[in-house]
């Protein structure tokens, strides 16, 4: 076929392979030279966070472990879904595995990601070189300094990220001894090619699996084969096709999981995650090119950043979305003079993206819905494709030209790093973390939402109340903040600002424990001041609360049981007093209580039998036995 030929068809190879200079780094190394320099690049760039500590969510993600360190526990991990609030049980797994170790000294933690990082960098090259992307040492490079890559390295949590990325890589290694992508000519059957072993498929199969049980936002990865399979080849045969239907349905089905347990168990429901199609439609848009200028400037960076007013009706919201798609366009419209490698880079890069730009609910949107760490798989595609064409059209240049990109090159590097270096820092703790959240984005809601969280645990009430007070200016929708400011006005003896700040939050949607910290305080404080006839609903509602959160709970079902019978509502009273046995028949008070409910209604048998069932279980029991006396005297045990 002739080259002009190949340029008609849209060749894959018409803009990124060099003319002049085919080199694999910008200078010529052995690739032992080449890899170890990428590893040392992640190591001066990380190793300060040798000395960070655990902040945000590694208090339940990595510190939760502690409470499963049994076999019994690691067991719960895996078969117990909903043990922890995200189906990670692999990445999970290497947690449970350093907590046997050294248990919650996080210095061994770091060090396991910033070596899954450099493991990651390492991957990438030797699979963007399989490739025969030109640049391939370049874009590993940057992908190992780049900023954006901080939050998932420094933040324990994302371990899930790190190590999703390991075996997704590896799978991708595996699938292309398979059926190699490398070669346009390829057959057309994957066992008539020279790798063709089902071995192979079955190993590349096993390793995506295990990328899906460290995250399952790798669900992906199928998708990119394809895209892989049509930039070298131009074509995407039925047999390629059939060849990834196992990887989808494993896919398909892990990541079900997650999206049961986000709604579910995690609590990705409500007003402030109800969005029409048209509204997810510009979240995603808008958060395909947030992604895109962070990679170009990645200053300021933060942990959370503000969350969109998302609105249908304004009209330059749609100009995201349509940017996307008119690139798209233009790309395929070129592909036959530009090749068709930058139409596959953005494809890829949207398409991983793809499960966190809002068209499925994750509680993470209730902050931001966008994140840095979200784009730890998809930069790579973006950073391929700039090394791609930076090397394509620096091979181009005169030899003074082609130094001088190299040099440009080496700054780049050097500047990437530095500011990567820098942002490991913020990390250092929790309140570095989050003061440097709100000092680069003071216009993010949670970013003063969590400041004032940790400034209330460290009992600095009166900046936690302020910060409080900023985030609901700035999110005055979730009324759950008004709570948190009347927890934070009784910490500070402010009675009546707390009430106000109670009554605010009941205008608004609040799940049930919100509903029973509202009522509950509202209650307390109307008891407080002689206003029992207005605190007699807050405590019912409290109480109604309380068991839909914990319906199962036999304490807080005797609790409710006794409430209700102190509101002389009998009827659910003995329905929670009842359920409250069934669940504990061993409860000697709950058969109290009972028997004092059925003396009540006139049921004096029934009552003298929960007595006596009670003192048989706890002799001591001393109001069992003034209720079983009273009865035999004829008297009530409800008389005072």
């Amino acid at each position: 076929m002739t080259k002009s030929k190949q340029r008609r068809e849209g060749s894959a190879t018409t803009t990124i392979e060099p003319q002049v200079r085919p080199t694999a780094t910008p200078i010529s190394l052995p690739n032992w030279a080449a890899g170890a320099i990428l590893v040392a690049l992640v190591a001066v760039v990380y190793f300060p966070a040798l000395n960070n500590t655990f902040v945000s969510d590694d208090a339940w993600f990595v510190q939760g472990i502690a409470k499963l360190s049994t076999p019994a526990g690691l067991a719960d991990i895996w078969f117990k879904p909903g043990t922890v609030p995200q189906y990670n049980p692999l990445a999970q797994t290497v947690l449970w595995v350093e907590y046997q170790i050294c248990e919650l000294q996080p210095r061994l933690y770091h060090a396991v990601n910033i070596v899954l990082h450099a493991v990651v960098v390492i991957l990438l090259w030797r699979l963007l070189a399989r490739l025969s992307v030109p640049g391939a040492w370049l874009a590993a490079a940057v992908f190992a300094v780049h900023p954006v890559q901080v939050e998932t390295v420094a933040w324990l949590s994302e371990i899930k990220n790190l190590l999703s990325a390991v075996f997704a890589l590896l799978s991708l290694l595996a699938y292309i001894r398979f059926w190699p992508l490398d070669k346009p000519d390829a057959p057309t059957d994957p066992m008539a090619s020279p790798g063709g072993h089902v071995g192979y498929y079955l190993l590349a199969l096993g390793l995506f699996t295990c990328a899906l049980l460290a995250k399952t936002a790798t669900i992906t990865l199928p998708a990119v084969i394809l895209v892989l399979i049509w930039w070298k080849r131009g074509r995407i045969s039925w047999p390629e096709v059939a060849c990834l239907i196992p990887f989808f349905a494993i896919g398909i089905s892990l990541a079900s999981v997650t999206v049961w347990l986000e709604g579910r168990v995690i609590g990705a429901v409500g007003p402030e995650w109800e969005f029409s199609l048209v509204g997810r439609i510009l979240i995603a848009g808008r958060a395909v090119w947030f992604y895109v200028f962070k990679l170009v400037c990645p200053y300021p960076l933060s942990f959370t950043y503000p969350r969109w007013q998302i609105d249908p009706r304004q009209e330059w919201q749609y100009f995201y979305p349509a940017a996307a798609l008119a690139l798209l366009g233009v790309l395929w419209a070129m592909r036959g003079r530009i090749g068709r490698g930058p139409l596959a880079a953005v494809l890829i890069f949207g398409g991983v993206l793809s499960p966190t730009l809002g068209y499925f609910d994750v509680y993470y949107f209730l902050y931001s819905f966008v994140a840095d760490h979200f784009q730890y798989h998809a930069c790579m595609a973006l950073i391929a494709l700039v090394a791609a064409l930076g090397v394509h059209y620096a091979s181009r240049l005169p030899a003074d030209g082609y130094r001088a990109t190299v040099g440009a090159a080496v700054i780049v590097l050097i500047v990437l790093s530095a500011m990567s270096h820098v942002r490991v820092y913020a990390f250092k703790d929790n309140e570095s973390m989050l003061r440097n959240n709100v000092a680069n984005h003071p216009d993010a809601w949670a970013g003063h939402n969590n400041l004032g969280d940790w400034l209330r645990n460290d009992n600095q009430h009166e900046e936690a109340r302020e910060q409080y007070r900023e985030a609901t200016r700035l999110f005055p929708q979730h009324a759950p903040l008004h709570n948190k400011i009347g927890l934070e006005c009784l910490a500070l003896g402010r009675q009546d600002e707390a009430m106000a700040e109670f009554e605010q939050a009941l205008k608004g949607e609040l799940d049930d424990e919100q509903l029973y910290i509202a009522h509950f305080h509202l209650f307390q404080l109307l008891s407080a001041s002689n206003r029992a006839a207005e605190s007699r609903s807050h405590v019912e509602a409290a109480i109604q609360a309380s068991v839909r959160m914990t319906p199962d709970d036999p304490q807080v079902r005797e609790d409710a049981g006794a409430t209700f019978l102190g509101l002389g509502k009998l009827a659910e009273s003995e329905e929670n007093l009842r359920r409250a046995i069934e669940l504990k028949p061993s409860s000697a008070s709950a058969h109290e209580v009972l028997g004092q409910l059925l003396a009540r209604k006139g049921d004096r048998d029934g009552a003298a039998q929960e007595f006596r069932i009670a003192l048989a279980i706890d002799p001591n029991n001393a109001a069992a036995t003034t209720g079983l006396r009273k009865l035999q005297a004829g008297d009530s045990p409800m008389a005072q």
